[in-house]
């Protein structure tokens, strides 16, 4: 009779042991799961992301190469204007350039 006592004692402590075994380990599977959520979209953000930084590196390129032909029609423009009035300067009466007007007029359009 002692000898079933003892059983069922040790078998009672031997299922409790168990029931928190499992439950640490119910635990972890979600504490597992939950992380693999996280790092799933965390990698999904990081994706996007590198989208957004490719596709404003592309813009920027482009503002770039825009703004880099501008500025050499500028200067052209400038060029041009500024040998317009040294050859003024020299004849203010050549037909070959625009008058002082008509420069500061295509200046301000500048």
């Amino acid at each position: 009779d002692e000898a079933q006592v003892k059983l069922e004692s040790e078998t009672a402590r031997l299922t409790h042991m168990a029931d928190e075994a499992q439950s640490g380990i119910n635990a972890l599977r979600r504490t597992l799961e939950a992380t693999k959520s996280a790092e799933a979209m965390a990698r999904g953000e990081a994706d996007r992301a590198v989208g957004e930084a490719a596709q404003f590196k592309e813009r920027l390129d482009t503002s770039r190469a825009a703004f880099s032909t501008r500025l050499k029609e500028y200067l052209l423009q400038v060029a041009d204007l500024e040998r317009g009035a040294q050859v003024l300067a020299a004849d203010p009466t050549s037909a070959h350039v625009l008058r002082p007007s008509q420069l500061q007029e295509a200046a301000q359009t500048l």
